[in-house]
């Protein structure tokens, strides 16, 4: 067992406790769960303007053994595709529960996807498509220097190539339960949520737009609220996004980097920084140096 806490330079601090079921979690494995929440809690607070407690505790608990995972996630409820989950119980810390896989990446792809979900529930009513988007963001990302960096899996970009970019209205209006549907109709609303929200956090006034729909439907709990705050945020209306993201989609960047909001010294394995100036400096230098 081994509490980890997130640095004191945020506003809010998560610390985790870490239980290994018939496995063992090595040091790196352990700083990195704590540093993916981080990133989330990190733009979800400042980013987006959501509220958080002071502290928040979680427990991870990681099985070794496949077999065992299955029955505790099966009696909670999880499909059986699943790999990890986060579970709430009244009077206890919140807990994410994992497999840890023959592969430790894919684990922690899972922890981000399914704690980016967690965090987000602070924000209460989101829509799918952007509680989705904001997933697979944070589940295809990764730290370089002091700024987080989303990557675009292939597949999307080859769907999109293909395919186009999505109508921004009709992905925020979608009302299609997407728990009911097959997988060759599911996927695209993914790629779709993915779409947009990778792209509204590639700029400044992309993020402006997101916190305003975090807000409105927070508000509100309707869908056209969203298009109703892109009207009132974004540069050009809900026009001007659906032709912006219609370029972006065209052109898609090898990654979106998203700068780190709270004062937290930058990574110790991190060979490069960005620096508030727009310059990428040495790590060893910093943005003080010559």
């Amino acid at each position: 067992m081994l509490v980890l806490g997130l640095a004191a330079a945020l506003a809010s601090e998560v610390s985790l406790e870490i239980e290994p079921v018939s496995t063992t979690v090595t040091q790196t494995t352990k700083s990195r769960l704590r540093q993916t929440l981080g990133r989330a809690l990190d733009f979800y607070e400042h980013g987006l303007g959501v509220t958080f407690p002071a502290e928040i505790a979680v427990t991870v608990t990681i099985y070794g053994d496949r077999d065992a995972y299955r029955e505790v996630a099966k009696a909670a409820g999880l499909p059986s595709w699943a790999d990890g989950y986060f579970k709430t119980v009244p009077g206890k810390p919140p807990e994410a529960v994992l497999w840890a896989q023959d592969d430790t990446q894919k684990m922690m792809r899972v922890f981000q996807h399914e704690g980016s979900h967690f965090l987000l529930g602070y924000a209460g009513r989101t829509p799918r498509w952007l509680n989705e988007g904001l997933a697979q963001c944070f589940e295809h990302s990764a730290m370089s220097g002091n700024s987080l960096s989303i990557r675009p899996p292939a597949a999307y970009l080859e769907y999109l190539g293909r395919e186009g970019a999505p109508k921004a209205e009709a992905v925020i209006l979608d009302r299609s339960n997407w728990n009911e549907l097959p997988p060759d109709e599911v996927g695209p609303l993914y790629i779709d949520g993915w779409a947009l929200t990778a792209f509204l956090m590639s700029s400044a006034n992309g993020q402006e737009t997101l916190a305003a729909i975090v807000r409105a439907y927070k508000a509100s709990g309707t869908a056209k609220s969203g298009l109703e705050a892109i009207d009132a945020t974004y540069r050009g209306g809900t026009s001007g996004l659906q032709r912006d993201l219609e370029r972006w989609v065209a052109n898609p960047p090898s990654s979106v980097s998203v700068p780190r909001y709270a004062n937290v010294e930058p990574s110790a394995d991190a060979l490069w920084t960005t620096c508030p100036d727009g310059r990428l400096v040495s790590t060893a230098i910093g943005c003080t140096g010559p």
